[in-house]
């Protein structure tokens, strides 16, 4: 490996024990291996740190920090980027599954295409157990399409105008589109991360800065099922009260005024307009939010937010429905 990485992996964890070993074997199971893992813990309170050791004691790769303060998941995402140097940037949750040639073919197409800006693929939702959400549920469940030959997928991937020319059009894939952003966990250019105001101290921002880079450039999605997010009951997109989210994005340092999806919703705006598209670019970016607004369904977030009673996302409503199907025993999962 040259002194240099090629590609910088960032994985921020707190309380991750019980699955970070899983998620580090897979990274260094990649057969592209010029790569660097820097390793933030934010002040776990469980065994994460010494298992992330076990590690690091016998792969060079591997760059743990301990940080002296918790200042909440969103600081430590951001802090892994500016601690590393690679021309290509990943972050990976402690939870999440790659295989083995994820790197080397994401690589390859931003190698050869330089004004791609982030290359993704197909994506699996796995339970704690690595077993795929797809076969607990319904044929008609509202995250799933089914084709007539029997196969099924999870709705929204790949994104809509991902690969147009358009600003405004790739923007509206992002933004109209599904709210599952996990091409987040994609393969990026550091240079076009560095164009972006990053992850904002909001909880749900990863959708933010996806739609902010859209701005910038094109994306690439992989036809190939090489990465899995994992989908339990602990995970953070699980959360649903505003003091949760709150205490897991910034510690509870920062509050939103009045409501997330509203502060969100601004970020949306202040990333076009400091942007330097065309006059025209902007104005149709800036038409997508307003349809954006226009959907009643998000007004009814909103206010569902500003009073603490949201269900959540996907996820926990998924692993819900899951249950009632009797495919999930609740008392495992308490």
């Amino acid at each position: 490996m040259s002194d240099k990485p090629v590609v910088s992996i960032g994985m921020p964890l707190y309380n991750a024990a019980s699955f970070v070993g899983e998620a580090i074997e897979s990274l260094l199971n990649q057969t592209f291996s010029n790569f660097e893992l820097l390793i933030a813990d934010n002040c776990s309170t469980d065994n994460t740190v010494e298992v992330c050791r076990r590690f690091a004691a016998t792969d060079r790769r591997i760059r743990i920090i301990e940080r002296e303060t918790n200042r909440g998941a969103i600081d430590n995402f951001n802090f892994v980027f500016s601690e590393t140097s690679g021309k290509y940037f990943k972050w990976a949750a402690f939870d999440d599954v790659c295989a083995p040639t994820y790197l080397e073919k994401c690589v390859d197409v931003l190698d050869f295409d330089p004004t791609i800006g982030w290359c993704h693929c197909r994506s699996d939702l796995i339970d704690e157990n690595g077993d795929s959400w797809l076969e607990k549920l319904e044929r008609d469940d509202p995250l799933v399409e089914s084709a007539k030959d029997g196969s099924r997928w999870w709705k929204g991937h790949p994104r809509k105008h991902f690969n147009a020319s358009s600003p405004a059009r790739r923007f509206e894939g992002v933004l109209l589109g599904t709210t599952w952003s996990v091409d987040s966990y994609g393969v990026i250019r550091r240079s076009l991360l560095e164009k972006t105001r990053m992850i904002v101290p909001l909880y749900g921002a990863e959708k933010v800065l996806m739609a902010e880079m859209s701005l910038y450039a094109r994306s690439a999605w992989l036809n190939d099922m090489l990465f899995s997010q994992r989908v339990h009951a602990e995970a953070s997109g699980n959360l649903t009260g505003r003091k949760q989210k709150r205490r897991f994005a910034t510690a509870g340092r920062r509050s939103p005024f009045f409501s997330t999806r509203l502060s969100l919703l601004q970020s949306h705006a202040w990333s076009v307009m400091r942007s330097k598209l065309s006059f025209g670019d902007k104005a149709m970016c800036l038409g997508v939010i307003a349809r954006y607004v226009l959907q009643p369904r998000k007004w009814i977030s909103a206010i569902a937010d500003v009073f603490s009673i949201s269900r959540g996302n996907g996820g926990r409503q998924m692993i819900e429905r899951a249950s009632q199907n009797g495919a999930v025993e609740s008392e495992g999962r308490q």
